[in-house]
C-alpha cells in the first residue's frame, strides 16, 4: 500500500530539500504514486494539495483530490516524456473541437460562429495559430506550420502546465480552449459552454438527459479545478 494512502492524522507544508515545497503526512514527505517525491514548484500549490489531503477524513478518495491528481501526473508521467505531452496536446489541435462545424440548422451555425470564431482569432493574434475550419466531420490535416508554432509555445512550459493542459483538453476537446483557460482569456463556465455548445443545442429541442447532466456537472467542476490549478502555478 502507498503510504500516502493512510490516514494521515497531521499535515503541513515546507520547504524542499533543494528547491521547491512539499507536502509532510505526519512529518513525512508525501510521494506520488510512482515513488517520486512530490516535490512542488509552488507555495500555494502546496498548500491547496494539503487541503485536500486534511478534507479527506479516515478515507482517501483521488477521485476528489484534483490538485493532488494532477501534481502526480505533472511528475510521474509528464516530467520523464514531455515529448509524450507535447504530442497528446497537437493531437487534440488536429482535431480541435472549434474547427469543426454545422452546415444546419441556421441557428447552431451562427451559435457556433459566435462563441468559436472569437476564440480562433485570439488564437491567431495572440500566437499566430490559424487553423482550419470545416462544415461536417470528415478528418481535416490542420497546416503544420500552424501545430509548430503552437508546439513552439508549449514547449516552453514546465511540466505541471502540461499536465494541467492536457487535462483540460481532454475535457473540452480542443487545445485552443485549453490554452484560452490556461492564460486567462476564458474562465472555466465560459470554457464549458463552448465546449458543450451542440449539446446545449440539442438539450434545448430534445431535451435533458439526467445522466448527461449529471456527468458534464462533474467535468464542469474539474473545469474549475484545473483553472485553479492554473492560479497557482508559477509560470501562469
Amino acid at each position: 500500500m502507498n503510504r500516502n494512502s493512510r490516514l494521515c492524522r497531521d499535515v503541513t507544508v515546507a520547504p524542499a530539500a533543494f528547491t521547491g515545497w512539499q507536502v509532510l503526512l505526519d512529518g513525512k514527505p508525501a510521494k506520488t504514486p510512482a515513488g517520486h517525491l512530490l516535490t512542488l514548484p509552488a507555495k500555494d500549490l502546496a498548500e491547496r494539495i494539503a487541503d485536500e489531503w486534511r478534507g479527506e477524513g479516515n478515507e482517501t478518495r483521488p477521485g476528489t483530490m484534483q490538485f493532488t491528481r494532477l501534481a502526480n501526473t505533472a511528475i510521474d508521467r509528464v516530467a520523464p516524456n514531455r515529448r509524450g505531452a507535447i504530442d497528446e496536446l497537437l493531437k487534440y489541435a488536429g482535431t480541435d473541437l472549434l474547427c469543426f462545424r454545422a452546415s444546419a440548422p441556421n441557428a447552431l451555425v451562427e451559435r457556433q460562429s459566435a462563441v468559436w470564431d472569437p476564440l480562433l482569432k485570439w488564437a491567431a493574434d495572440r500566437h499566430g495559430i490559424e487553423l482550419k475550419v470545416i462544415c461536417g466531420i470528415t478528418p481535416v490535416r490542420q497546416p503544420p506550420d500552424e501545430l509548430k508554432t503552437l508546439e513552439s509555445f508549449i514547449i516552453q512550459l514546465d511540466e505541471f502546465a502540461m499536465a494541467g493542459l492536457v487535462a483540460a483538453a481532454n475535457r473540452l476537446g480542443s487545445a485552443i480552449l485549453a490554452l484560452a483557460l490556461y492564460e486567462g482569456h476564458i474562465d472555466p463556465e465560459a470554457a464549458f459552454a463552448a465546449a458543450e455548445l451542440d449539446a446545449t443545442y440539442q438539450a434545448e429541442i430534445w431535451g435533458k438527459d439526467p445522466l448527461m447532466t449529471a456527468k458534464n456537472s462533474k467535468k464542469a467542476q474539474e473545469l474549475f479545478e484545473i483553472a485553479q490549478f492554473f492560479e497557482v502555478s508559477p509560470t501562469f
